[in-house]
């Protein structure tokens, strides 16, 4: 039996085909970061500009950016019984406010929590990959595949903390994603054998709150593979294409006209359904690319051969 070829939507191939695999492959991006992970999700075409291109801008931080690093150093700095004082670009007014929030904040209960524990602030690490085995590393090694750095890590009993600082608005907690803490974890585990449990929280000084979840060790095989296909999803990524959003305004990118050109429409390639296993297929009639007789017909074949 022969099947001919068909076309098919070139973002559903990559998919389909997984013609990345981390084992057996060079991995061209890394290392990779939360943060670097996070801008492909948002906008492939950031990502290329930033990281593949290696467009430079002159685009100056924001505000809130502004806000949110001058209390994380006086967070810090007051643990040490220091005053932080900072050379960034605050008017009276806005440094009054950010003071406001830091001084609400550290006569908090949160604040007595989880600063009276001693912990380590900035914390730099990075995840290794050797002879198929993770294990966490110094954040300068240049052959790490992840990078990270943690706002504050502590432990407490048997039990390990992991806490990011926010200085934005709260998330609720029912739409809070961990994908970020989830990775502190996954270093956390790897660095740390003998704990087993690893409580991670994003903690919003300006709200007084907190959203906390909880990992563990039996499941880090599945936190790993988490990330890998991250990665897979990239590093197979052939078109990197826009995603207009109400982010584009923060890109730095946008501010000096990248983005102008119109928005690239995902093209269908013609694909040789002959050259796929029986897996790849099942994954085809999954995505609605070709029917179940089809399918059933291509697998019965390969039975007989």
């Amino acid at each position: 039996m022969y099947f001919p070829k068909k076309k098919i939507n070139m973002g559903l191939l990559n998919k389909i085909l997984n013609i990345f695999n981390l084992n057996n492959s060079v991995i061209n991006y890394s290392p990779y970061s939360f943060s670097k992970i996070d801008i492909w999700e948002r906008c492939p075409y950031r990502f290329k500009l930033k990281y593949i291109d290696k467009v430079k801008t002159s685009f100056e931080p924001n505000l809130a950016l502004l806000k949110g690093s001058f209390l994380h150093h006086c967070i810090e700095y007051s643990t040490e019984g220091k005053e932080y004082q900072t050379n960034e670009v605050f008017t009276e007014e806005e440094k009054k406010k950010a003071i406001e929030i830091l001084t609400k904040f550290t006569k908090s209960e949160l604040y007595k929590l989880y600063l009276s524990a001693n912990g380590k602030h900035e914390v730099k690490f990075g995840i290794l990959k050797e002879n198929n085995i993770y294990k966490a590393d110094s954040f300068d090694n240049i052959n790490s595949i992840f990078k990270g750095k943690i706002d504050y890590v502590f432990q407490r009993d048997d039990e390990l903390y992991i806490v990011d600082w926010k200085s934005g608005k709260y998330t609720e907690e029912n739409e809070q994603k961990f994908d970020q803490l989830l990775l502190y974890a996954i270093w956390g585990f790897l660095k740390y054998p003998k704990i087993d449990t690893i409580n991670c929280s994003f903690v919003y000084m300006e709200h007084l709150k907190e959203n906390m979840n909880s990992f563990h060790r039996k499941d880090l095989k599945h936190y790993i593979q988490t990330y890998i296909q991250y990665i897979n999803k990239i590093e197979s990524d052939q078109l990197f294409e826009k995603i207009e959003s109400d982010q584009c305004e923060y890109c730095e990118y946008k501010k000096f006209d990248y983005c102008n050109e119109k928005v690239k429409i995902r093209e269908d390639i013609e694909v040789d359904l002959n050259t796929l296993n029986e897996k790849q297929l099942f994954n085809l009639m999954k995505l609605g690319e070709i029917d179940a007789i089809t399918y059933y017909g291509y697998s019965q074949e390969l039975k007989n051969k």
